[in-house]
């Protein structure tokens, strides 16, 4: 339904990220998602404290991909010592 525009991903994002929280992951709050399934696509997250930064990029990756049906690419910058958006 998220593929062909039809639900919107702010509470499914949202739902993922209290998940991941629960679970130790770090915690992560949606900035942003433009989704019209196009090319031009993006989520804009920002996670404080997480596990691996590393692993959790390519998790953003991969449930993203899963959504849309696209191969993501994911970048983060350093906006506080122990955040990255």
């Amino acid at each position: 339904m998220a593929h062909s525009l039809q639900l919107d991903l702010a509470p499914l994002i949202d739902t993922v990220n209290i998940t991941g929280h629960v679970l130790g992951y770090g915690d992560s709050r949606l900035v942003k998602v433009e989704y019209m399934n196009s090319l031009n696509d993006y989520v804009i997250e920002r996670i404080r404290e997480p596990y691996s930064i590393a692993l959790w990029c390519g998790d953003l990756a991969g449930s993203s991909e899963s959504i849309t049906v696209r191969d993501r690419d994911v970048t983060y910058e350093i906006v506080a010592p122990d955040m990255w958006k």
